[in-house]
């Protein structure tokens, strides 16, 4: 029975039993791989998957151990059973600091469980289905996975990141100008996607991440109109003749004839924001009527009250994303991390919501890893940011 009770005490060899991982592992001696098999046999047929337990199990597990052995050879082995519950106490032990690595790991999940429940119960999920969409008026959808998607609407044609080539809706004919939703081209950029969209008449359109862009597979006669909820750096072409509209999120209508300038009109901020690079652009409030002419360099804030805020702002800081690059000069941390949430996919709750209001400055190259950019934050705030379950954190 000597030959038995070195195997238990062997701590490897029974962390493998326990673990699992003497899954078609071949042991140096028949006698090891059949007492390797009694005490897999026995886990399983009690169904013990992992270290969790009871004292009932245990002494079951202390029966059958008994029971096996002691009929292995039973003829020619005078089994000490006082011996052997010796062995199987020192077995017993091993298998009790297993249980309490698998109860610390079972509350520490429970606890990042509880968390979660916590700070995200009420928080939209992490978007699974990652692939930006194009949604073309007469009803096709195309999927295109690639982080940063191009498209390029020209001659009756769409262009898919220089290579897939469909025919647009309509068969090249205008659409009028009061059209319906259904008869637009949409672009859907999911949380951690952007893309760039060269319309119908040849200007740009940068999409950030979580925006929905609509436009028309043809502009009309009079006038070009885009509908926007997201972000968008704009690159409009110069035509006199034909103003181009922006309708950002239903709050505010932009009017240029040529120009470069961003929108930021997310459903889930209070302020469209209009920010010129170049150019002229009028804002309108879509509640008050209220109207204003900006100049570059400056930023008009539309909020839900039809309020117009003007203001000279660093242009660079509101169109670096372009580039991949986020710049901020004193801005709030809870901004900051809004759009690391959006531009990464992720989700970043408070514990303290007054921590939202710490200001910082920066730069984040947008091409680093999310680890990366969670380690300089922490730095740069001078708080702790911790990763409670796959793409969650929370600021501390």
């Amino acid at each position: 029975m000597n030959r038995f009770i070195k195997y238990l005490n062997d701590e490897n060899f029974i962390r493998q039993i326990c673990n699992n991982n003497n899954k078609n592992k071949q042991y140096d001696s028949p006698e090891k791989q059949h007492f390797a098999s009694i005490l897999k046999k026995i886990l399983t047929e009690l169904d013990i998957k992992e270290a969790h337990l009871s004292v009932s199990e245990k002494d079951e597990i202390l029966s059958r151990l008994l029971q096996e052995i002691g009929s292995l050879d039973k003829t020619n082995i005078q089994i000490s059973r006082y011996s052997l519950r010796s062995a199987i106490t020192r077995y017993a032990a091993a298998v009790l600091i297993l249980v309490s690595t698998g109860a610390l790991g079972y509350l520490l999940l429970q606890e990042k469980k509880e968390s979660y429940t916590k700070y995200f119960s009420r928080e939209k999920p992490i978007e699974t289905a990652n692939t930006t969409q194009l949604i073309l008026a007469d009803g096709r959808i195309i999927d295109i996975d690639s982080k940063n998607a191009n498209i390029k609407c020209s001659q009756g044609k769409i262009i898919i990141n220089r290579n897939d080539t469909l025919a647009m809706a309509e068969g090249g004919k205008e659409t009028p100008a009061s059209y319906s939703a259904s008869a637009l081209n949409q672009v859907i950029i999911p949380y951690g996607r952007t893309a760039r969209l060269e319309l119908p008449d040849g200007s740009i359109a940068y999409l950030n991440a979580g925006t929905h862009f609509s436009y028309p597979p043809n502009f009309s006669r009079s006038q070009r109109e885009v509908l926007l909820k997201g972000e968008a750096y704009l690159e409009v072409a110069r035509n006199e003749q034909k103003p181009f509209i922006v309708n950002a999120n239903g709050q505010a209508i932009i009017r240029v004839l040529g120009t470069h300038f961003n929108v930021s009109a997310y459903e889930d901020e209070n302020t469209v924001k209009t920010t010129l690079v170049e150019g002229s652009v009028k804002i309108s409030s879509t509640v008050s009527g209220q109207s204003l002419m900006i100049s570059p360099g400056e930023q008009v804030g539309a909020d839900e009250e039809g309020n117009l805020n003007l203001e000279k702002v660093n242009t660079e800081q509101f169109t670096s994303w372009i580039n991949g690059v986020f710049l901020f000069d004193n801005e709030s941390f809870r901004n900051v991390l809004k759009r690391v949430e959006r531009y990464y996919n992720i989700r970043i709750a408070f514990e303290d919501e007054s921590k939202g209001d710490i200001r910082i400055s920066g730069k984040l190259n947008l091409q680093t890893e999310i680890e990366e950019i969670i380690e300089i934050l922490q730095m740069t705030s001078s708080t702790s940011i911790n990763n409670i379950k796959g793409g969650y954190y929370v600021v501390k």
